[in-house]
């Protein structure tokens, strides 16, 4: 996520495969970036701390919406893109795929380990 961000200022670190497919990515690249860490981190840790994996759902559904609300209603600091928005969505869709595959392969229940 870090070299996706910096991408918007230092041309070493863009991608030219990525900016082949989407030739404007960089101008979006905040709200996806933004998006994904948000709900990744607080996911990542909800999943940790065995919260019910409904309260996650819920906090992407909210992230999303108040992103296209933010994008397309409120102007403060912001120039409405409808762009922009897509790119937060995607962001929240692809962070919400890897609590799921996190909570599925990446950890382990001690309690029934034979590490233990």
């Amino acid at each position: 996520m870090a070299v996706l961000f910096q991408g918007r200022k230092s041309d070493s670190l863009r991608s030219e495969f990525l900016l082949r497919l989407f030739p404007d990515m960089y101008q979006h690249i905040s709200n996806f970036t933004l998006s994904y860490l948000l709900i990744a981190g607080i996911g990542y840790v909800w999943i940790l701390t065995e919260v019910n994996y409904l309260y996650i759902s819920w906090m992407v559904l909210v992230v999303v919406v108040l992103n296209f609300i933010y994008e397309l209603c409120i102007p403060i600091l912001n120039t409405p893109d409808i762009v922009d928005a897509y790119y937060g969505l995607v962001g929240s869709v692809m962070a919400y795929v890897f609590l799921i595959i996190s909570k599925r392969f990446g950890l382990l229940n001690i309690q029934n380990s034979s590490l233990s």
